[in-house]
């Protein structure tokens, strides 16, 4: 099955560089258990390396919509970890994939 790990981020939040970065790596932890469970994940995360030391980088807005396009091409979404408070990407995720009609886990446990 291909998931969409909903994950928080924090760098818009104010969150510093090393915890960001520790969010990245919990959800790079995810997606290893769902590959060896035989499921294609997606790590949205993951494009932390790619602006990663940018001096200016894309809005919110953009970022989001380059992320969440990618939910039409997954069969479900699993929520990492709780929404963060306020304007959350994670909340906006599962409001995406509810839109779209595709399930959303709550819980690893939910698909293994």
């Amino acid at each position: 099955m291909r998931i969409y790990i909903a994950h928080n981020y924090g760098r818009r939040r104010g969150l510093g560089p090393r915890t960001c970065e520790a969010n990245v790596n919990h959800s790079i932890l995810i997606e290893r258990e769902l590959r060896l469970a035989g499921h294609n994940p997606y790590n949205p995360l993951l494009l932390h390396y790619t602006h990663k030391g940018w001096g200016q980088t894309l809005t919110e807005e953009e970022w989001h919509k380059a992320c969440s396009e990618w939910l039409r091409f997954c069969d479900a979404v699993l929520v990492a970890t709780p929404p963060a408070a306020g304007n959350s990407g994670v909340q906006r995720e599962i409001e995406a994939a509810q839109i779209i009609g595709i399930p959303v886990y709550y819980s690893i446990g939910e698909i293994l």
